[in-house]
């Protein structure tokens, strides 16, 4: 397990204490109560990724722009469909951990995930949302329109959440398709064995209930595919 970091110096726009909506279960008649949430971590909830967060290869590709660029960090795990690389930096990767994990610990309400995770949050809901709009448009953004162009040369939303495996909890999650049209999958780390992701085909496809691939998650390293790629995460070993 990684030493906890702390955080340097939030942009002068970074709000010492975050408004958050209540859940929407606890809301009545359309309207929902603002929350006051403390980060940890004033500078995660700023709308910009900072350039030191990620991974220097990663941000080579992003400046230089060009087809080749941003090809070259790619690792093809189903070729043509699923595709892997360096994105962040354990820095970064530790900062958003700390992050849930202190705001789990707040006493206010937890979102989850989906009905499949029991464990996780939704950090959209904690008031991160506005750094993962930038995350969304300017780290994503040129990779999936480079790689899947029908559905993912532009974005309108995005449900950006935390969620783990442990023994006692989640061990896995069964094969399944996301509701989105593009999937990015970031490992934030802590040592664990297992909990590998399984990859079927396409929705649609002949090979739509054929196993693929196994991959293997590695600290700070994203997978992209698109939400109708069949999947699950395997169990966790330890």
């Amino acid at each position: 397990q990684m030493d906890t970091t702390i955080d340097a110096a939030a942009p002068a726009d970074a709000p010492f204490e975050v408004e958050i909506d209540a859940p929407s279960s606890e809301c009545s008649s359309g309207k929902c109560r603002k929350l006051a949430y403390r980060p940890l971590h004033s500078s995660l909830f700023a709308p910009c990724v900072k350039d030191e967060w990620l991974v220097d290869s990663f941000v080579e590709a992003l400046r230089d722009g060009s087809e080749k660029a941003l090809r070259s960090i790619l690792h093809e795990e189903v070729p043509g469909r699923v595709f892997s690389f360096d994105m962040v930096k354990p820095v970064f990767a530790q900062m958003l951990l700390d992050e849930c994990e202190h705001y789990e610990k707040s006493g206010l309400p937890i979102q989850r995930p989906n009905s499949m995770n029991n464990y996780g949050l939704i950090v959209n809901q904690i008031g991160m949302k506005p750094l993962l709009d930038d995350l969304q448009q300017r780290c994503l953004l040129p990779f999936s329109s480079l790689l899947f162009p029908d559905e993912g040369s532009s974005f309108s939303a995005h449900h950006s959440f935390m969620v783990k495996y442990r023994h006692g909890e989640d061990l896995g999650l069964d094969m399944h398709h996301d509701d989105s049209d593009v999937t990015l999958n970031i490992c934030l780390g802590k040592e664990f064995d297992g909990a590998t992701l399984s990859f079927c085909g396409t929705f649609g496809a002949t090979d739509h209930r054929k196993h693929l691939h196994t991959y293997t998650h590695r600290l700070g390293r994203a997978v992209l595919h698109l939400g109708n790629h069949r999947h699950g995460a395997d169990d966790i070993v330890a």
